[in-house]
């Protein structure tokens, strides 16, 4: 339900920026991405609650609606964080600067966080800790809102709208017009293919199941997000050379032929030693 849910809500929430303006600033993206930034960390929260003695019925409900809010405020931050670079400049390079520095950004956080959670989240047997998942809920809901508070306070939206709704200017907003175009945008649908094959791909390769349930060392997850991460950081300054001299088309083949052969690998081997798998799975992050 959740899942068919976030079809609805991700354009539903994603057109309210373009709809309607908040505030007297003027400013699109800023003003809904305050909106929502309590809301995220108050989901994350709940979704980490302790409800084990309520009603089985009641945990279904709780789960569901939980999970559901925890995607809306998600969504109500991510999607304006994501579009801010439009307004922010309109110089295509400096754009491009501003899409590596947030990928950057996320590099930091696999560096420095996600092995910290992995540590936290399991005790030396491999057994969850669930005190340890609140608490990580906690740490991870206040950098939540200092970080978008950071962000707001020193990014500065230049681009701004003439009129304050859409409505007013000569093509009025049409939720389906939009979904037809979507549809009818022949390089929309093939990043939508793309981005849903980048999914599936990600979801497929089951590292916490992997690491927990065959290997037994859930832990070892932490050292895994290491190892990939120096080749994430090459790319980041290597990446952009690259499909320079190549061509973004060729460079996207190259990298997806390369991925399909190592992940073929991972998936037909079976490889006994923990530390030959994370070894096997950083060159595929490679």
């Amino acid at each position: 339900m959740a899942r068919v849910w976030d079809a609805v809500n991700d354009p539903m929430i994603g057109s309210l920026p373009d709809r309607f303006t908040l505030g007297k600033s003027g400013d699109k993206f800023k003003p809904w991405v305050r909106v929502f930034i309590i809301p995220l960390a108050v989901s994350g929260l709940l979704c980490f609650a302790n409800v084990s003695g309520f009603p089985d019925l009641f945990k279904h409900i709780w789960v569901s609606a939980v999970y559901i809010f925890y995607g809306m405020a998600y969504t109500g931050t991510s999607m304006p964080y994501g579009a801010m670079a439009s307004v922010i400049t309109d110089d295509p390079i400096e754009r491009t600067k501003l899409s590596r520095a947030r990928a950057f950004g996320g590099m930091g956080v696999g560096l420095l966080y996600i092995p910290i959670v992995n540590l936290v989240i399991w005790d030396k047997q491999g057994n969850p800790n669930s005190s340890g998942y609140f608490l990580m809920a906690i740490v991870s809901g206040l950098a939540s809102i200092v970080f978008y508070s950071l962000m707001l306070k020193l990014s500065k939206e230049r681009i701004h709208q003439d009129k304050k709704y859409a409505k007013d200017a000569k093509t009025s907003y049409s939720f389906f017009r939009v979904v037809k175009e979507v549809f009818t945008n022949r390089a929309m649908v093939g990043l939508m293919v793309a981005t849903i094959g980048a999914l599936f791909g990600a979801s497929q390769s089951m590292s916490s199941y992997v690491y927990k349930e065959f290997y037994h060392d859930p832990r070892a997850m932490a050292w895994g997000a290491i190892i990939g991460l120096p080749a994430m950081l090459l790319s980041f300054f290597l990446v952009p050379k690259l499909a320079k001299k190549l061509g973004s088309r060729k460079l996207i083949l190259f990298a997806s032929i390369y991925t399909i052969v190592l992940y073929t690998v991972l998936y037909v081997v079976v490889i006994p030693n923990v530390y030959a798998f994370m070894m096997i799975k950083g060159i595929q992050d490679w």
